[in-house]
C-alpha cells in the first residue's frame, strides 16, 4: 500500500518534469531541427515526402531525445547537456530514415552496411541517403567514441535483418529473442549519445528496457503488423493473458535490474517512475483486446478483427485515467 501511496504523491512531479523535456524538445526542433530540413525541403528528387519530415520532427528527433533522453539523465541524476541534445536528437532524425532503407527504398544489405560503417566517405544517391549522412555524421563528430557509435549501429542493422524472419511462422521463444534484441540494441544506441560511461548494469539494464518498449510497440501495432503479414509477440499469442503474463515479467525484471545498478536510489527510483509512467498504457491497450477475445470464444485471432477493434485510442480520457492507474499499481 505505501508504494502505491508513494507513486500516486510524485505522479504530479513526474509528469511536469516529462512535460517540462517535452517542450524543451519542441522548442529546440524549432530552433535548430527546421534548419537541418530547410535545404532538403527546398529541392526534393522525389526520395522524401511530407510524412518523412513529420516522422522526423513530431515523432523520432521529438520522441527520442524528450523521452529516452531525459530518462537516461534521470538515472544518472544530471540534466541534458546542449551537445547531448544535438547528438541525440540527430540519432532520433536519422532513425525513420534509416528503417525506410529496409521497408521502402529497399537499398541493398552492401549499400546499408556502407552507410554504417563509411559514412564520411558514402556518396549518397538520393536526398534521403544524403540527409539520413547529414544526421549520423554530425552525431559522429560529436560523440566522444565514434567507433564504439558505429559497432552499436551496425549491431541495430543485423537486429533489422534478423527480423526479417518475423514474416516466417517462427517459435514463440524466436520471437521473444527477436523482440528483445530488436528493442534492446535501439536503446543502447541511442544510449551512445550521453557522456557518462556506460557500465555493465546499466547496459543490462537498458538493453532489457529496449525490449520491453519493443514489445510495448508491438502491441500497439497488432492491427498494422497483422495486415502487413509480420508476426509479434502480440497478434501471435494463443492468449491476451499469455502476453500479458510475459508483458508484466519482463516488467518486473527492467525494475530489479534497475535496482541494481550503482546510480543513488533516489534516481532510480525516479527513473523507474518516469518509464512506468510510459508503459503502463499497454496494459490499457491489453484489456481492450480481453474484451474482444471474450466476444470471439475465449481465443485471440486478430485476423479476424476490425481496424476500430485493434486500435487503442490513448487520446480518450477513460483511457488516460485507467493507464494512470496501472502506473500507480506496477510501479514499484
Amino acid at each position: 500500500m505505501l508504494h502505491y501511496l508513494k507513486t500516486g504523491f510524485y505522479l504530479p512531479y513526474t509528469y511536469f518534469r516529462l512535460s517540462r523535456a517535452v517542450s524543451k524538445q519542441k522548442s529546440y526542433i524549432q530552433r535548430t531541427l527546421i534548419n537541418d530540413l530547410a535545404p532538403f525541403k527546398a529541392t526534393r528528387d522525389g526520395s522524401l515526402e511530407d510524412s518523412d519530415f513529420l516522422k522526423i520532427t513530431d515523432y523520432y528527433a521529438f520522441g527520442v531525445p524528450s523521452i529516452l533522453g531525459t530518462a537516461f539523465a534521470t538515472l544518472r541524476g544530471t540534466p541534458v547537456d546542449e551537445n547531448e541534445q544535438e547528438m541525440i536528437t540527430s540519432l532520433g532524425a536519422l532513425t525513420g530514415l534509416f528503417d525506410d532503407f529496409f521497408d521502402k527504398k529497399s537499398l541493398s544489405d552492401a549499400e546499408i552496411q556502407e552507410l554504417i560503417n563509411n559514412p564520411s566517405r558514402s556518396k549518397a544517391s538520393t536526398d534521403s541517403e544524403k540527409l539520413f549522412l547529414h544526421f549520423y555524421n554530425k552525431a559522429l563528430a560529436m560523440v566522444l567514441d565514434p567507433e564504439t557509435l558505429k559497432k552499436a549501429f551496425f549491431a541495430v542493422y543485423q537486429a533489422q535483418v534478423e527480423s526479417k524472419e518475423q514474416f516466417n511462422d517462427l517459435s514463440r521463444e524466436k520471437l521473444e529473442d527477436i523482440t528483445l534484441k530488436k528493442g534492446g540494441l535501439s536503446l543502447l544506441f541511442y544510449r551512445y549519445a550521453m557522456h557518462n560511461s556506460l557500465s555493465e548494469d546499466e547496459k543490462k539494464l537498458l538493453y532489457a528496457l529496449g525490449g520491453l518498449m519493443q514489445f510495448g510497440n508491438d502491441i500497439f501495432d497488432v492491427y498494422k503488423d497483422t495486415q502487413a503479414g509480420i508476426r509479434t509477440l502480440p497478434n501471435t499469442a494463443t492468449s491476451i493473458n499469455q502476453a500479458r503474463t510475459l508483458f508484466t515479467s519482463l516488467l518486473n525484471e527492467v525494475y530489479q535490474l534497475t535496482q541494481q545498478t550503482s546510480f543513488r536510489k533516489r534516481d532510480k527510483n525516479q527513473f523507474i517512475r518516469m518509464i512506468s509512467l510510459g508503459l503502463s498504457r499497454c496494459f490499457v491497450c491489453l484489456d481492450q483486446f480481453e474484451r474482444i477475445e471474450r466476444c470471439s470464444g475465449g481465443k485471440f485471432t486478430p485476423a479476424l478483427y476490425s481496424r476500430s477493434d485493434l486500435i487503442c485510442d490513448m487520446e480518450k480520457s477513460s483511457n488516460l485515467l485507467r493507464s494512470l492507474i496501472y502506473h500507480i499499481q506496477y510501479c514499484k
